[in-house]
């Protein structure tokens, strides 16, 4: 992965609302209505975060069409839950807790 590549990541996951997007994914799969719900943004708020993490294949949707109401469902990729973890240890660092291992 070059340097690009790396910084455009790092953008994505820096946005508002992306981490936790995918703190909840963490948890299973959500409705596009319970994610929403459940990180306390509008839906517009939610679609455009939801949209570029889709793009790059760090949550998948899913869209159930058995019968009305379509009901869309978003759940991380593996790609999404190895983010994921990096941004875990990103939290370890910023709160201080790897100085010994630096």
């Amino acid at each position: 992965m070059d340097e690009k590549n790396v910084i455009e990541l790092l953008n994505l996951v820096g946005r508002q609302w992306t981490l936790p997007v995918l703190d909840e994914l963490a948890r299973g799969a959500r409705s596009h209505n319970d994610l929403a719900r459940a990180i306390d943004a509008n839906h517009q708020q939610l679609a455009r975060v939801l949209r570029p993490l889709v793009s790059k294949h760090l949550v998948h949707r899913k869209v159930h069409e058995a019968s009305p109401p379509i009901r869309v469902y978003y759940m991380l990729t593996p790609r999404g839950k190895a983010v994921l973890a990096c941004c875990c240890r990103f939290r370890t660092l910023a709160a201080g807790e790897l100085d010994d291992a630096m």
